[in-house]
C-alpha cells in the first residue's frame, strides 16, 4: 500500500487480536492501532490508539460547553425525580460525576415494567447498571456501592445527550410523575 502512495495512512483495527498476536506497528507499516481494554480483561469502554510519529491529529470533539450544558440537564432532571417519594438518585450528583448518565432506584416498580412503560411513551433508558447490562438479575455494582434492597431491582439509567432538550427533560419527568403512581398499585406484595 505504501509502495503506492506514501501519502496513505494505514489503519489497523487490533481489537481482536491484541494480546494474542505479536504486533510490531513500526515494524509492520503501522500508523493507526486501535485496542479495546475489555478484550483483555480491562475495563469496558476503555482502549487506546497507537498513533506513528509520522501522523499529526487533530481533535474533532471539543470538551467544555457541551458539557456544561448536560450537567445542567442533569441536575434539571435530578432535582425532578427527587419530587417522587421512595426514589433514590445512586452515585454523587456533582461534578465528579458523569454529565450524562443518571441512575435512579424507584422503589416498588420493577425496572423492566418501568422500562417498558417508558418505551410506549417513546422514552429509552436501561436497566441496572452499566456494567451488567449483559448480565440479567441483581447488579454486584449497585450492592457493591450501598444501594438499599428495595431498589436493587428498581434502577434505571437515564443517558442524556449534547442533542438533549430541556423540554425532553420535562416530556420525561411528566410521564414518570403519572406512570409511576399507577403501576406501584399493580405491584406484587
Amino acid at each position: 500500500m505504501k509502495a503506492y502512495n506514501r501519502e496513505i495512512i494505514f489503519h489497523s483495527d487490533a481489537v481482536q487480536g491484541f494480546g494474542k498476536y505479536r504486533i510490531f506497528p513500526k515494524r509492520e507499516g503501522i500508523d493507526l492501532l486501535t485496542v479495546s481494554s475489555h478484550k483483555i480483561h480491562g475495563p469496558k469502554g476503555m482502549g487506546a490508539l497507537y498513533i506513528s510519529d509520522k501522523v499529526k491529529i487533530r481533535p474533532i470533539v471539543f470538551g467544555g460547553e457541551k458539557t456544561a450544558r448536560m450537567r445542567k440537564l442533569k441536575e434539571r432532571f435530578i432535582e425532578g425525580i427527587r419530587q417522587v417519594d421512595h426514589v433514590s438518585v445512586h452515585g454523587l450528583p456533582d461534578e465528579t460525576s458523569a454529565p450524562h448518565i443518571v441512575s435512579v432506584g424507584i422503589a416498588g416498580i420493577r425496572s423492566e415494567v418501568l422500562l417498558h412503560t417508558l418505551e410506549e411513551k417513546g422514552i429509552y433508558v436501561s436497566s441496572g447498571s452499566a456494567c451488567s447490562s449483559n448480565h440479567p438479575g441483581i447488579s454486584g455494582v449497585l450492592k457493591g456501592i450501598g444501594v438499599e434492597r428495595e431498589y436493587l431491582d428498581a434502577t434505571l439509567r437515564f443517558s442524556l445527550s449534547e442533542f438533549t432538550t430541556e423540554e425532553e427533560i420535562d416530556y420525561t419527568l411528566e410521564t414518570l410523575y403519572n406512570c409511576i403512581p399507577m403501576l406501584r398499585r399493580y405491584r406484587r406484595r
